[in-house]
């Protein structure tokens, strides 16, 4: 090999290396009719800022008694941020709370090997308890969070 291609080789293989290092991860395309709750693609797709569109709570009342809630009937909106391990939640742009945060399944929670769905776990920064978590389904610009025990299903978009 002679000494004149000797730096053009280094030069190539070089290049080759920054252009794959700056390469961004893709995001999967999760169409919304198949929401997702895969680990992998919910710890992926959660990252960035949802907006609150919709609460559904069914009360364990007789008759069932549903009650819907929307940035309309309640007059002010929310947003959640999700972002290098932490989420923050504003009311009307004032911060709520900010906590650590984990996707992992509900068995961590129930303590049952069977209980496999997708769940995103909200703990306290400074004591790192459980406050609340909830199941979701997730695609690219929608996510539904779930909370089978108290039976509260939240729609977010981005």
């Amino acid at each position: 090999m002679s000494s004149a291609l000797k730096p053009a080789i280094t030069f190539f293989y070089i290049s080759l290396s920054v252009f794959f290092s700056c390469q961004k991860n893709k995001l999967p395309n999760i169409d919304c009719s198949k929401k997702s709750n895969d680990i992998t693609i919910v710890r992926n797709l959660i990252v960035g800022t949802w907006f609150w569109n919709r609460t559904q709570t069914q009360p364990n009342t007789v008759p069932p008694n549903i009650i819907i809630q929307t940035p309309t009937t309640e007059g002010y909106s929310q947003r959640l941020t999700f972002a290098n391990g932490m989420v923050s939640k504003y009311k009307n742009d004032t911060l709520l709370f900010m906590d650590k945060y984990d996707v992992t399944y509900l068995n961590e929670v129930t303590g049952y090997q069977s209980d496999s769905s997708v769940i995103i776990i909200y703990k306290d920064i400074g004591t790192g308890q459980r406050r609340w978590f909830s199941e979701t389904n997730i695609c690219n610009d929608t996510v539904i969070f779930y909370n089978p025990f108290y039976d509260v299903r939240e729609s977010w978009s981005r």
